[in-house]
């Protein structure tokens, strides 16, 4: 269709909140997370559906059409023996300046892709994307995000004037001058201590904590911890702060942050012992160290080992011939390699100014890597309204006892076990599950498990948020037929299943087999779960320990076919199976052939929820 014919049709009187959700989801993404170095060009789309086609198109698109400002800096590094990357800067800045509307853009996102650049090199830049050519009063997020980072530059192996302080400076001031009303920042780059030695961004950041505007929201994923600092001596006042990524040889030098504000709290590498020292009541007459408007707090704490290296030749000359023999090399291992240093007291269950700390309203509490009295520690959060809890952490740092019935409120549980559990139910396993079954409240509605048990059964049996239970995620590599199957049978009102490590031990070689057993069930495959309407599957972790990266294609089909008989045929109200991209065409093939063989018609009561199955790939 022309663009005059379509001027004229009924697309042209579609009400302006439909044009704006479809404009919403034509309009490339803006988070954080997901921006890559099409955003440019997938916002070059936007404008040419929505900007040419009509009139009142056009002014429907207005306000989302000049809401961001977009800078890509595109890196290549040619290895040549002055070691010059080439960088290419585009923008859509010239569309703001040309027309005037710079006033009308509220974001900023300028995304680097290749080698992290110097910070002069930077500078020039941006100064070339014109950013400075105005005082972007609009604006008041910023994002700096990398995609596909490949290390940095080296442009310049002395590191000249474009590296150090002096640069970094300049980069400071251009982006404090150019955007001087930032509500949020967000920078994402795991190659400041390459690139800039510091964190870059210190002094943009802290004009912001005292400035006029008033920084309100800050995301750093970084590989250096910033210094924050507050010129007057009194605790910064950021209600949203997410300091992410953070893994150095010693514990990040946290600032002194105002309990009374903060609304969303991330911070990494946090010493236990001094946790609490970091907060304080923003007026001197509160009462304790209350979190009065704390929703949402994940802390993932620093931990130190110290590493008794084993000798070379005791690695190289070592024999394991018998299973026991494999073991106690095992346990040597672990006593000869990273050992971790315990906390020397309690500092994490009071401040020691201010008391105990209380959260009235925290409903999101994730906790990483925590090697106290988990009980005493959980204990704190007792009294919160606490919806949704993550708790990882190795098996020595998360106990197989937790007591789940004092969170009376929670809907979601998400236990993350670094490292393996054991080749079969070892008695640890037994207990976490048993607390599960038994302490969870019944109002849980999403439940995530990331135990490493590979091949036996998880040895579920009634657990008490059975009927209430709407979300399954199963990053384990479990059975299907001995933990899936079963597990599914218990919880009547689930709604969406992800099993990402799903195992059988019964693959199905060829789609001829594949019809022939399902010919063979003349009474129909059983139920295996009447409310699942999605199911997401995933092979790779399997078939990468079998076969190396990229996995088996032959033994991948094999499972998948599995999957489809044992689980997919017994789901009778299944509208989405989602799986790796690699194996969508083998199970649209499975499908249709089962359709086509005529097995679907013959047992449409069983089967006729095949027929209009959609099968995707995995984001």
């Amino acid at each position: 269709m022309s663009i005059s014919s379509f001027a004229g049709s009924s697309w042209q009187q579609l009400p302006e909140d439909i044009l704006h959700t479809v404009f919403h989801w034509l309009y490339p993404t803006t988070d954080s997370h997901k921006i890559t170095s099409e955003l440019l060009p997938q916002y070059q789309n936007f404008m040419r559906t929505a900007a040419w086609v009509c009139r009142y198109w056009r002014q429907a698109a207005f306000p989302r059409l000049y809401s961001t400002a977009m800078v890509h800096v595109d890196v290549k590094y040619i290895l040549t023996r002055e070691a010059q990357p080439v960088i290419a800067v585009n923008s859509n800045i010239d569309l703001f300046l040309k027309r005037d509307f710079d006033d009308h853009a509220r974001e900023m996102i300028i995304c680097v892709s290749g080698p992290s650049p110097s910070p002069g090199s930077l500078v020039r830049a941006l100064t070339s994307a014109k950013i400075d050519r105005t005082a972007w009063l609009g604006i008041s997020r910023l994002k700096y995000v990398t995609d596909k980072p490949a290390g940095f530059a080296q442009e310049d192996v002395a590191r000249g004037r474009d590296y150090g302080s002096k640069a970094t400076d300049r980069l400071n001031e251009l982006l404090s001058l150019a955007l001087p009303s930032l509500h949020e920042i967000t920078f994402i780059d795991f190659y400041c201590r390459a690139v800039h030695k510091r964190f870059p961004l210190n002094r943009l950041i802290n004009e912001h904590i005292d400035g006029p505007a008033r920084l309100r929201s800050l995301h750093l994923y970084a590989d250096l911890p910033p210094s924050l600092v507050h010129y007057q001596g009194k605790p910064i006042d950021i209600p949203v702060l997410h300091i992410h990524g953070i893994n150095p040889k010693q514990p990040s030098p946290m600032p002194l942050l105002a309990a009374d504000s903060l609304v969303e709290l991330t911070l990494t590498s946090v010493p236990q012992s001094r946790l609490w020292q970091m907060f304080a009541p923003l007026s001197s007459k509160s009462c304790g160290l209350e979190f009065r408007c704390l929703r949402s707090l994940t802390i993932m704490f620093f931990w130190h080992y110290r590493h008794r290296p084993r000798s070379p030749q005791a690695i190289m000359f070592e024999e394991t011939d018998s299973d026991e023999e494999e073991a106690e090399s095992e346990a040597e291992q672990a006593e000869d390699g990273f050992i971790r240093v315990a906390e020397p007291d309690k500092g994490y269950l009071e401040s020691p100014a201010h008391g105990r700390p209380r959260f009235p309203v925290l409903e999101k509490l994730g906790l990483h890597r925590f090697s106290g009295s988990f009980a005493h520690f959980l204990g704190l959060f007792a009294a919160s309204p606490v919806k949704s809890l993550l708790i990882a952490g190795l098996l020595s740092e998360v106990p197989s006892d937790i007591d789940y019935s004092q969170f009376p409120l929670l809907e979601s549980l998400d236990l993350r076990y670094i490292g393996t559990v054991g080749s079969a139910p070892t008695e640890y396993t037994l207990r976490s599950i048993a607390q599960l079954e038994t302490t969870v409240p019944r109002t849980l509605r999403h439940l995530a498990l990331d135990m490493d048990v590979s091949g036996p059964a998880l040895p579920f049996s009634d657990p008490c948020f059975a009927h209430s239970l709407r979300s399954l995620r199963l990053t384990s590599t479990v059975s299907i037929e001995q933990t899936l199957v079963p597990l599914l049978g218990l919880l009547p009102n689930l709604i969406v299943v992800k099993a990402l490590s799903a195992d059988s031990s019964r693959p199905i070689k060829s789609i001829a087999l594949l019809i022939q057993r399902l010919r063979d069930a003349a009474g129909g495959m059983p139920t295996v779960n009447s409310s699942v309407r999605r199911l997401e599957v995933d092979f790779d972790h399997i078939l990468e320990d079998q076969f190396g990266p990229g996995g088996g294609s032959a033994v991948r089909d094999a499972q998948l076919r599995a999957v489809l008989i044992e689980i997919v045929c017994g789901l009778p109200r299944l509208a989405v199976f989602t799986m790796p991209g690699q194996c969508v065409p083998a199970m649209r093939k499975a499908i249709k052939m089962l359709v086509s063989s005529g097995i679907v018609s013959q047992s449409q009561k069983a089967l006729g929820h095949l027929t209009g199955l959609l099968v995707q790939a995995a984001d």
